[in-house]
């Protein structure tokens, strides 16, 4: 009878905590149960906002600051005077579900106590062996006190300042450190508690950043397919519903098509390449190649352009062999971008100048030209995906925005690094280092 009545208990008890009750949407949260026991049910949403409140509110705050609402749950996990407290965090709708249960509710469980300490309909055989349970426990507490006074300075203060420490984590303040000066354990747990909290917040901060990236990806690509497309669209339906349009007019409107088309052929061609590129799966066809000979090779394939162009030229590159592992083809496709983008919007007079070089055990490859130059706040930021630097600048010239970024992709996979020095007026130096 005794082991029917604590399964009883029991499984009332589970049903009125957070996590039993949770539901993913909260507008489904039954709380009758909660309010059977003259208890409260309320929904904080991701912005620190009360958005759905039942029953008793002790709390009485609509808007949280987050600050305010750390400190609540701070709070929430010690003894209340008047309350007892179970909350949840939902990860998938992003919202904390708080229940709440004043002291003089009939509570069943010896999770909850009434304010006597003393669980609700106990039957007396387990009412005396609480009361002795309870009494060398009380003892065992006395002599923890005396002892925690005695050891405070060594023990308890670092500890305390551990657990504030894990309490604002909780809380979602990944900013949080803990300072001791401790070399014994708790410095080695202090050390490990501080590095896991700014792993922590590199990992929240680059979560962040990827979901902005993505969405501005997404509308970067949006914007650029439909300009091409509209005048497709437009151009299309005017030849398709007016039959007296000259012959040289017809040619003109056919060209445009053409041109757009070949336009968002091409947006959605790199996009694939640098798709492909990003995932695990792709990998280089990489062979041990003289470096300073595929350079005067891909330059001599450009010369004609070069000077076609109107453009002036130098290269200095080594009349020796320095062999480097690289994917020629992809490789060719690195440096391209960044010659004709050179060529594209430069005038006609410009210097291009190639310059390979040793450093230590790296190979450095200078591709300079002294032309318009870029703002230099864009050194970093040009390697991003659509970044440029005039919004018209592609249209008119037929790029996709994404050459950079592949050369940067390219680059990275070799185990390299590229990096731009820039400014208005005083040309580009793209510095490209290969192992």
């Amino acid at each position: 009878l005794v082991s029917l009545k604590k399964s009883v208990k029991y499984e009332q008890v589970k049903e009125l905590s957070a996590t039993e009750i949770m539901r993913d949407d909260y507008k489904d949260i039954d709380a009758s149960k909660i309010l059977k026991y003259e208890g409260g049910v309320q929904v904080i949403d991701k912005n620190y906002k009360m958005v759905f409140s039942r029953g008793i509110n002790p709390v009485n705050v609509m808007q949280f600051s987050k600050s305010q609402f750390t400190e609540f749950l701070t709070s929430s996990g010690r003894n209340q005077e008047d309350y007892y407290y179970s909350v949840k965090y939902n990860d998938k709708s992003d919202f904390w579900l708080i229940i709440v249960i004043p002291h003089k509710s009939q509570f069943l469980n010896g999770i909850f106590f009434n304010r006597a300490g003393i669980p609700i309909a106990i039957d007396n055989f387990i009412f005396i062996m609480f009361i002795g349970v309870l009494i060398n426990i009380t003892s065992l507490i006395l002599g923890l006190i005396i002892y925690s006074r005695v050891t405070s300075n060594n023990f308890v203060k670092p500890l305390k300042k551990l657990l504030s420490g894990v309490t604002r984590i909780a809380g979602g303040d990944y900013s949080a450190r803990v300072e001791l000066k401790s070399k014994n354990e708790f410095g080695d747990l202090k050390d490990a508690f501080n590095i896991m909290a700014e792993k922590i917040e590199i990992e929240k901060n680059l979560k962040e950043r990827s979901q902005d990236n993505r969405r501005k990806l997404i509308l970067d690509i949006s914007h650029d397919l439909k300009n091409p497309l509209s005048s497709i669209m437009g151009y299309s339906d005017l030849l398709m519903n007016n039959k007296d349009i000259s012959e040289e007019e017809r040619d003109k409107f056919l060209k445009i098509i053409i041109n757009n088309s070949s336009r968002a052929n091409s947006l959605i061609g790199d996009l694939f390449e640098l798709s492909k590129m990003e995932s695990s799966d792709f990998k280089l066809k990489l062979k041990s190649v003289d470096i300073c000979e595929y350079l005067r090779e891909l330059i001599a394939s450009l010369i004609p352009q070069i000077e076609e162009s109107g453009f002036k030229y130098c290269f200095e590159i080594p009349e020796e062999k320095r062999f480097v592992l690289i994917d020629e083809k992809q490789m060719d496709r690195a440096l391209l971008n960044i010659l004709n983008n050179a060529l594209k919007y430069n005038k006609p007079g410009t210097e291009i100048k190639i310059v390979l070089k040793k450093l230590f055990n790296k190979v450095v490859i200078e591709i300079q030209d002294n032309g318009i130059g870029l703002p230099k706040v864009l050194s970093e930021e040009i390697f991003e995906p659509f970044k440029r630097v005039d919004s018209a600048r592609n249209s008119q010239t037929g790029g996709t925005g994404l050459g950079l970024a592949i050369t940067k992709t390219i680059i990275e996979k070799h185990y390299g690094h590229i990096s731009l020095k820039t400014d208005i007026g005083e040309g580009c130096k793209f510095i490209i280092e290969l192992e």
